[in-house]
C-alpha cells in the first residue's frame, strides 16, 4: 500500500517524507518559479507602462509651458501659443516670430502708457530713436505736442 502511495504522489509531483513534510520534485519547483517570475514581470511591465504614461505627461507639460513662455515673449495671446509648431526650442521660437510678423504684433517701447486719468508719459529722444515706424506714426501728435512744449528730453 505504500508503494501505492508513493507512486500517486509521484504523480502528482510531490512525496511525503518519513516526517511527514512534502517534497517537491525540480521540474515542481521550476514551474511554481516559472509562475511567480511570469506574475512579477507582468507587474513590472504594467509599472512600466506607467511610469512611461507619468513622464510623457510631464514632457507634454513642460513643451506647453516653453510654448507659453515663447508666446508671451512674442507678444502673442495664450490662444494662439497653442498654434506654435516645432519639436525644439529654436523651432518654437522662429515660429512665434514668424506669427507675430503676421498678425503685426506691436512691442512696446518704453514706458507702458499711462491711464487717462494720470499724467502723460514723456517720451525720450532714446525712446524716439527705437520706434518703429508705424510706432512714430501713431505717436506723431504726441511727439509734436513735447516738442512744441519743450518737454522732450
Amino acid at each position: 500500500m505504500t508503494e501505492d502511495k508513493n507512486i500517486n504522489d509521484a504523480e502528482n509531483g510531490s512525496q511525503d517524507n518519513q516526517s511527514g513534510e512534502k517534497l517537491f520534485t525540480q521540474s515542481d519547483l521550476d514551474s511554481k518559479i516559472q509562475a511567480r517570475l511570469e506574475r512579477a514581470n507582468r507587474k513590472f511591465t504594467d509599472l512600466q507602462a506607467k511610469y512611461d504614461d507619468i513622464q510623457a505627461q510631464i514632457q507634454n507639460a513642460d513643451f506647453e509651458r516653453l510654448k507659453q513662455k515663447i508666446a508671451t515673449e512674442n507678444g502673442l495671446s495664450e490662444e494662439l501659443a497653442t498654434r506654435l509648431h516645432g519639436e525644439t526650442e529654436d523651432e518654437l521660437k522662429a515660429d512665434a516670430e514668424s506669427l507675430a510678423g503676421v498678425i503685426n504684433v506691436k512691442k512696446s517701447v518704453g514706458r507702458p502708457t499711462n491711464p487717462a486719468d494720470s499724467e502723460p508719459v514723456l517720451f525720450t529722444r532714446a525712446d524716439i530713436k527705437s520706434m518703429s515706424r508705424d510706432q512714430l506714426i501713431a505717436n506723431m501728435q504726441h511727439i509734436e505736442k513735447q516738442l512744441k512744449e519743450g518737454t522732450l528730453k
